[in-house]
């Protein structure tokens, strides 16, 4: 389905990263929250997920300001219940491709 460009967006100058573990407002489906959340400048990843957060995020922005803001957003729509940020301070891994693992009928 085409190629991948990966980009470290540190060589072009300052960036901020932040994870986003969101639970989703009561009555609300993760999907709804998910597509709320997508829509938000900066945001990158919108993961549905089991656990204590029903959305995993991710996000970016070139100023401490600007992720402040885009943080402030995604807590502001009506969709979600509660944000938790948690700031990346380092990769150790980031890998965009994954293994395909095919079904066979046995």
């Amino acid at each position: 389905r085409g190629f991948t460009t990966i980009v470290n967006p540190e060589k072009l100058g300052s960036v901020y990263c932040v994870a986003l573990y969101i639970k989703a407002a009561e009555g609300v489906e993760a999907k709804r929250v998910g597509d709320a959340v997508a829509s938000i400048p900066g945001i990158c990843y919108v993961y549905t997920t089991l656990g204590l957060y029903d959305i995993v995020a991710m996000g970016s922005a070139p100023t401490k300001q600007a992720l402040s803001e885009m943080i402030t957003k995604v807590n502001s729509l009506p969709e979600v219940g509660e944000v938790v940020p948690s700031m990346i301070l380092d990769v150790v891994k980031e890998e965009p491709k994954h293994p395909v693992y095919l079904q066979t009928n046995a």
